[in-house]
């Protein structure tokens, strides 16, 4: 997983609508002049936000996702926690924006939103996020680095990890993979 400062541009936009909706651009195709899809999860809240308790709350929601069935238990929302852990994923951007005068379509009145934006997208219906398996077994010609699949090629546009957002974002999954999802690869 790299930083792809396209993404951040898209997710920083977005943000400074204070909307808790989708980013309807990224259905269409527009959110990044290099990639065909673009996931999203955002996560808001009142006064100040926490990049690490939005990437936990996503994370949370694995303990309702079924990985055998491939679904999410009922009255539960997962797509969150599959997009986080989407296995083809590899660039990510993300964005924090102050709503003083509120976020729409919610109750909150002033908060604060937090988005990031993931390439290629997760979601895909019918796919599984991730395949199961010991760590790294399925690299091929990439290498292992941090129990995750690593290209140097496709990221090497994006080493630069000198905002504190990618920082936090990309140590707190590595952290999770390394801690609770030991028994699955991604290609990060």
């Amino acid at each position: 997983m790299s930083w792809d400062a396209g993404l951040a541009k898209t997710a920083k936009a977005w943000s400074k609508t204070c909307s808790s909706a989708k980013n309807p651009h990224l259905e269409r195709g527009d959110g990044h002049p290099s990639f065909d899809t673009v996931g999203e999860n955002s996560y808001i809240a009142s006064g100040t936000i926490s990049i690490v308790d939005a990437i936990q709350s996503w994370n949370d929601e694995g303990t309702h996702f079924d990985f055998a069935n491939n679904l999410c238990a009922k009255k539960y929302v997962c797509k969150h926690y599959t997009q986080l852990v989407w296995g083809e994923t590899y660039k990510l951007g993300c964005a924090a924006n102050h709503c003083s005068k509120g976020i729409n379509g919610s109750k909150i009145k002033d908060g604060a939103i937090f988005v990031c934006n993931y390439s290629p997208s997760g979601n895909v219906e019918e796919l599984t996020p991730y395949h199961k398996g010991a760590p790294c077994t399925a690299c091929g010609a990439d290498f292992c680095r941090s129990f995750l699949c690593s290209d140097p090629y496709r990221e090497e546009i994006a080493r630069m990890f000198l905002i504190l957002i990618p920082t936090v974002y990309i140590n707190y999954v590595r952290n999770i993979i390394a801690n609770q999802l030991h028994f699955v690869y991604f290609i990060f």
